[in-house]
Parts: C-alpha cells; structure tokens; sequence
C-alpha cells in the first residue's frame, strides 16, 4: 500500500467486564458483585473478559499481522454483543 494516500481505521469493542469499564457499570447496577453477576449471565462465554484478552486485540489491530484489516471492529467481549 502506497504510503500517505490512505487512512485505515480499526477499532475493538471490549465489552463490558474490563477494569476500566466496571467502576461506571458497578455503580449504575448497584456494585460490582451485582454487575459482575449480569455481565457472566448475558455473555456466552459465561466469564467477562479480561484486560489481557482485549489488550491482545489491540495489539493485533497494531501489528503488520492485521494489513488486510480495514474499518474492522475486532470485538472482544466474549460473545456479549451476540443476538
């Protein structure tokens, strides 16, 4: 790819069960216990996901590993965002 002549946008969709994310769901749902409790029931993988998982997406999206990606969202949430 030509250098200068192209913007590629990626993103990753975390979900909910990160550090970063849990102190504001925490607290609308009432406390991370009760939080965490609503995140493992409504992801299909039963767990949250953890800052390493999400980190490891990023780095994906970061690496020469993803140059055929483009305006991709890498969602790593464990399969919360699943219908």
């Amino acid at each position: 790819m030509p250098q200068g002549k192209y913007v590629v946008i990626s993103g990753v969709g975390p979900g909910l069960g990160t550090k970063l994310a849990m102190p504001a769901f925490a607290a609308d749902w009432g406390g991370e216990e009760k939080a965490l409790e609503f995140i493992k029931s409504h992801n299909v993988m039963g767990r949250i996901t953890t800052d390493d998982e999400v980190a490891r997406a990023t780095l994906f999206l970061a690496s020469d590993y993803s140059s055929a990606c483009t305006g991709a969202t890498l969602d790593a949430n464990g399969g919360a965002f699943l219908p």
